[in-house]
């Protein structure tokens, strides 16, 4: 509505902007791993460029601190896959094990 609006009559108004919110959904989160603890985590607004602290969760900090590795074993296993094709489905989980200890 507001790009219709924008589209047609130039700058939306603010009271226009006020209406139309963007919705998010909210999204949960469990973890039998990390406590309840929620360290702030440090947050940029764009608009002024100032920073502020959000509270996140404990289990939220842990997977942002060993995403990359996750992400650089996936690579790895892509890059060096062993070239051994089986139709038994254990071969096939004993080779990509192989792969991840490699």
């Amino acid at each position: 509505m507001m790009l219709a609006y924008k589209a047609k009559n130039g700058p939306v108004p603010s009271y226009l902007k006020a209406l139309i919110t963007p919705h998010t959904a909210p999204r949960f989160l469990g973890s039998t791993r990390t406590a309840r603890l929620v360290p702030p985590s440090l947050r940029v607004k764009e608009a002024k460029r100032e920073q502020f602290k959000v509270p996140c969760p404990a289990a939220v900090s842990t997977y942002n601190q060993h995403m990359g590795s996750v992400d650089f074993l996936d690579l790895l296993i892509a890059l060096y896959r062993t070239n051994i094709r089986s139709k038994k489905w254990y071969h096939r989980l004993v080779f990509h094990l192989i792969d991840m200890a490699e």
